[in-house]
């Protein structure tokens, strides 16, 4: 084989394994932000993914849940992210739903945390469909 046809072999063999490391990369992150969007398809998952973004200490992620304009149900998460509660043994359960609104009611354990004031043991949570699909939270609270 010459030198020329070497080379030639060579640089096809390393971009057709450059584009299988990319396409690898892309169908990742695809899958990922498909599943990102897969769970707020539905009021239940997006209470869900709001508990775990709390939990993460997520401030963006957070505040991406509720619908625009709604800055006092969010008021607290301005407060250090140290301060927030953690929440285990969630459970939620849908309780109504129309092609427009929601309300899911979640149990769960609240760690004590200078944000959190008295504990409490549950919250129903109101949801509002978005646009492009989304539900985002348009109140939470125990009532």
């Amino acid at each position: 084989m010459t030198t020329g046809k070497a080379a030639l072999v060579l640089f096809t063999c390393g971009a057709l394994v450059a584009g299988c490391g990319s396409a690898g990369s892309a169908s990742r992150t695809t899958a990922a932000t498909s599943r990102a969007s897969h769970e707020l398809k539905t009021p239940l998952n997006a209470a869900l993914a709001w508990f775990r973004a709390i939990d993460a200490k997520d401030r963006r992620q957070v505040l991406a849940a509720f619908a625009p304009g709604n800055s006092s149900a969010t008021s607290w998460s301005q407060w250090g992210v140290d301060s927030w509660p953690t929440f285990s043994a969630v459970k939620c359960k849908e309780e109504s739903r129309t092609p427009s609104a929601a309300t899911v009611a979640c149990t769960f354990s609240e760690s004590q945390a200078p944000s959190a004031g008295n504990r409490v043991s549950f919250w129903t949570v109101s949801f509002m469909r978005a646009p492009q699909g989304r539900w985002l939270i348009d109140n939470y609270g125990q009532g």
